[in-house]
């Protein structure tokens, strides 16, 4: 029964999943157990390859999203900085008090009472 993986949490990962499977696949070849056939180990070892495959397509589009979502926030803070640039120049460029700059520094979202803290 050890060699089946009788007790063992299998499904604890895919990849112990994988590595279990691949162990019963293999002991089920030289066994001879009852409804076992040589065919029958051939269509569940052709299964097999075909959750491999469909694992391993699964798993590059998982990491492709995770990059891509990395991307972005990267992005993000580029852009966030930028916008700060921009705001603490306009904040030099249309100073605080003068009623003059009012409409300017609402603009850039700037407060008209306060420089910017950004």
């Amino acid at each position: 029964m050890g060699h089946y993986y009788i007790g063992e949490r299998i499904t604890l990962s895919r990849a112990s999943l994988a590595t279990y499977s691949a162990g019963i696949l293999q002991k089920l070849e030289t066994d001879t157990l009852p409804g076992i056939s040589p065919a029958r180990v051939a269509e569940l070892t052709s299964t097999f390859e075909s959750w491999k495959a469909h694992n391993a397509t699964q798993a590059a589009a998982q990491e492709a999203a995770s990059q891509r979502r990395q991307q972005g926030l990267t992005q993000l803070e580029t852009i966030k900085e930028g916008r700060r640039r921009i705001e603490r120049a306009a904040d030099v460029v249309f100073p605080v008090g003068d009623t003059d700059h009012f409409a300017t520094r609402a603009t850039f979202r700037l407060e008209s009472n306060k420089p910017f803290r950004g």
